[in-house]
């Protein structure tokens, strides 16, 4: 974690939440850490400066959102949409089990209150980093519903 705090802040030029450290930029890279740890340094660091140059300079903000599947892209909408309809994409791990893991909680709980990770886009849309099968599952049960988020705002 002091690695990727470290790097993500000289790359950024700001601080990451542990949060988002941990459950998008350490997830997406960690297997590759895992298996050849001489190649994790330049994963970290091309994530970043790929994130950067994609979504511009901004910050990170904690925020509750009121989120519907207008709150999102166009893309991300078509995929949630998908979703939504039953696909079960293969080449994510255990991708119909995590929609059941999301479903039987959302039953349970409501809505979890653990964020989801998004991009504030210059329309004002979100981008979905981080929270698919819970997005997915609360908006096919509520449609409209207030969600914890970490939100990268642009600056």
């Amino acid at each position: 974690m002091n690695f990727l705090k470290n790097k993500s802040k000289e790359i950024t030029g700001i601080e990451w939440p542990d949060y988002v450290l941990r459950d998008w930029l350490y997830r997406n890279t960690k297997e590759v850490g895992e298996m050849r740890p001489e190649l994790y340094k330049d994963l970290v660091k091309s994530y970043l400066e790929s994130f950067v140059d994609g979504h511009g300079k901004g910050h990170w903000e904690y925020k509750v959102l009121d989120i519907s599947i207008d709150s999102f892209t166009q893309f991300v909408q078509d995929d949630l949409k998908k979703k939504m309809e039953g696909f079960i994409n293969p080449h994510i791990p255990k991708d119909l089990e995590r929609h059941a893991v999301q479903q039987s909680q959302l039953e349970k709980q409501g809505v979890s209150p653990e964020p989801i990770i998004v991009v504030e886009t210059k329309d004002g849309k979100y981008d979905l980093l981080e929270g698919w099968h819970r997005t997915t599952n609360t908006l096919k049960k509520f449609g409209n519903y207030k969600q914890n988020a970490w939100v990268y705002v642009l600056d």
